[in-house]
Parts: C-alpha cells; structure tokens; sequence
C-alpha cells in the first residue's frame, strides 16, 4: 500500500537520527538571514521604535513582528529536523556567550545613531540599517543558543520544580502576556522608579503568578477558552 507523502517525510524526519552539527549550524544561519532580510526591509519603510496601534488590542512593531515570528517558527523546525536529540551542540555555551557579547557590542555601536532617531530613523544610511538588522537578528539567535546550552549543561536536571515547569510551559506562554502588560501600564504610574527594578518586578510576579494560572488551564480549559474569548469582546467594547 503505497504512503502517503506527508507520512513519508515524517517517517524519514524520524528515522533520520539526531541533526548534526553542521546542519543545526546551517539552519541558525539561515533563520539569521531570514531575520536580517525581514527587519531591513521593514527598516527602509518603518522607524525602528514605531508602533502599529489598532484600537489599542492590537499592537505591534513593524520591524520586530517578522523577527518574533521566525523565532516561534526556528522552534518548530529545530523540534522536526531533531537539533535537541543532539545533546553535544547544546552542551558548550562559553562560545556563544562569547559570539553574543562580540554582536551586542556591534548592535550597540549600530544602535546609538539608530535610536538617536526614533521618528526618523528609516531615513538612515541603508548600510547602516542593514548592519543593524544583522547584528540584532544574529544576536537573538546567539543569545538563544547559549541560553540553552546553559540550561542544558547546569539546569537540566530531574527535580520536580523543572519538571513541572516543563510539562506547562506552553500555558505559561500563553497567559504571560496578560501579567507583563498589566504590570508594565501599572509601573508606568511610578515615573521616577529605576528601569531596572520595574524589570525585576514584573518577572518576579509574572512568572509565578503565569504558573499558578496555567495549573488552572488543566483542570478548567473550557473555562479558560471561554474567558478568553469574554475579555476580547470587552476590550473591543471598551476601545470602540
């Protein structure tokens, strides 16, 4: 009985193995390029700090909504071509925390003249741009990798506190946002508070209180779904 084409190359995806080294390397590159090709783009059109505002329940960055969508998406191809059943590349992050402080120092040199206009800044040397957009592009995906090779060399361990934040770390996704914008638009009340302690405030309470709620997300995901729904259609009462 012959297979049908998406069973196939998911039985090959299977059987191929853990990915190599050079493969995960490829594909990092790749999603590099993607994301430098997307901000630039978006750069030559759009101010880098603009935001796109529809009645206030949607909002979102130009410049970075293509850069957060590959990112979601590298999650999803690096789970199917099996770069995690690669336990060796995620065991070293001396290199890419080297490689990432190397990039940020070549953002922040590109990100001074960028910054310093905010409203304009689109009408910036394109050399300049595009050196921006590939040092933050390539940054983020430094940052990532060595963020987890740390974790899978000093944290990656069967303790039921990083196992149970694993088993819900998809519903904490989910319900986070609502925590960190609540909280950003409170602190926004304390105008002379240090930017750094606003930060440690919201991950402090976020992250907990993101936990407790995806527990709730288990036993009541109807409910769940359904309140959701009921606080869209209230915001978009209330921003009408």
């Amino acid at each position: 009985m012959p297979k049908l084409r998406g069973m196939s190359v998911a039985a090959d995806i299977e059987t191929a193995g853990p990915a190599s080294a050079a493969s995960i390397v490829r594909g990092i590159l790749r999603f590099g390029l993607l994301g430098t090709a997307f901000s630039f783009a978006a750069m030559l059109v759009f101010p880098d700090l603009s935001w796109v505002s529809i009645n206030l329940l949607l909002q979102f960055q130009p410049t970075k909504v293509f850069g957060y969508a590959l990112m979601f998406g590298l999650g999803i191809y690096a789970h199917h071509r099996q770069w995690f059943a690669n336990p060796s590349f995620f065991n070293h992050p001396g290199p890419w925390a080297l490689t990432s402080v190397f990039l940020a120092v070549i953002y922040l040199f590109c990100a001074r003249e960028v910054f310093s206009h905010p409203y304009d800044s689109q009408t910036l040397a394109p050399a300049l741009l595009l050196s921006f957009a590939a040092a933050r592009s390539f940054l983020c995906l430094a940052v990532l990798v060595m963020l987890l090779s740390f974790a899978h060399r000093y944290v990656n361990r069967p303790i039921t506190i990083n196992r149970t934040l694993t088993e819900n770390s998809f519903n904490i996704y989910l319900v986070h946002f609502f925590f960190v914008i609540f909280l950003q638009e409170l602190l926004m009340l304390w105008s002379g508070g240090p930017a750094l302690g606003k930060i440690g405030i919201v991950f402090i309470i976020t992250l907990p209180a993101s936990y407790g709620v995806s527990r709730l997300i288990d036993r009541f995901p109807r409910g769940f779904v359904l309140l959701l729904i009921g606080l869209f259609i209230l915001g978009g009462i209330a921003m009408r």
